[in-house]
């Protein structure tokens, strides 16, 4: 992979200068849209909203965890997705999962999206395989960035059940330094693209920084993907889709151009 080594340094003061201007670094509108609820996730033409919609139009917000009145307010425009977590928020550990209304349900499936950072405070994002609500329960496989001690090569695979006693139950965890970086000051620069699939129980996850090269790594480039199984009680029907998590009070991320298959 030809990389851009040199351009890091400036790679990281542009990623604050992203973060700042929100959805213009998209062209797009900035003024977010109040939700009641976690919600998000975007289409490639434009999405149209109503003030009295629970949930952006076609998406299905399918809440994980919950951190007191704590919320999310999203903003869809084109390609682009942000979710912000308003400053009157009392707390960090909201999780939700975001699938369009219509993706089949199935068992074998894929997810990608372009995460252009901030990869500041506990900022996480992600994907979900095989997302299911029923009953006021929500049900999925997890890829999640990792946002312990800034090692954020590494991708977090959960099973969530935000019924359990433990609603987000480690599987394991994926290396993804030789595609994302070896070090929390040397990481690859934004924005990444971060892809996960389900084959059976076997998930295998693979990520690029589009700095560094425009084109998509095969699902067996050793240096961009690695897999494990989660247990096969653990593979149900469900929809692909997005995942944000732990925006404290104050935060936004972005994401642009989600795909599903």
């Amino acid at each position: 992979m030809a990389r851009t080594v040199g351009h890091r340094p400036l790679a990281r003061r542009a990623l604050a200068a992203t973060a700042a201007l929100g959805l213009a670094a998209f062209g797009c509108s900035t003024a977010p849209q109040a939700v009641t609820g976690t919600k998000a996730d975007a289409h490639p033409t434009p999405v149209e909203r109503s003030a009295a919609a629970p949930s952006p139009a076609g998406y299905d917000p399918l809440p994980i965890t919950a951190d007191g009145a704590s919320r999310f307010e999203t903003t869809v425009d084109g390609r682009a997705v942000v979710v912000h977590a308003p400053a009157s928020n009392t707390g960090g550990n909201v999780r939700l999962a975001l699938v369009r209304r219509g993706t089949p349900v199935a068992l074998d499936q894929a997810s990608c999206v372009t995460w252009h950072g901030p990869n500041t405070h506990n900022v996480q994002p992600g994907l979900v395989l095989q997302a299911r609500r029923h009953d006021g329960r929500t049900q999925a496989i997890t890829v999640s960035d990792n946002i312990w001690y800034g090692a954020r090569w590494t991708l977090n695979v959960h099973l969530a059940d935000s019924a359990a006693a433990e609603p987000m139950h480690l599987v394991g965890q994926l290396d993804l330094a030789g595609a994302l970086g070896r070090s929390m000051l040397d990481l690859e620069p934004f924005p990444w693209r971060l892809c996960a699939r389900i084959r059976g129980t076997a998930v295998t996850v693979k990520a690029w920084s589009l700095a560094d090269r425009d084109t998509e790594p095969s699902w067996t480039d050793a240096g961009h993907t690695d897999s494990l199984d989660v247990p096969t009680t653990a593979v149900h029907p469900g929809r692909p889709g997005l995942y944000i998590g732990h925006l404290t009070p104050g935060d936004a991320t972005y994401f642009s151009d989600p795909t599903t298959r």
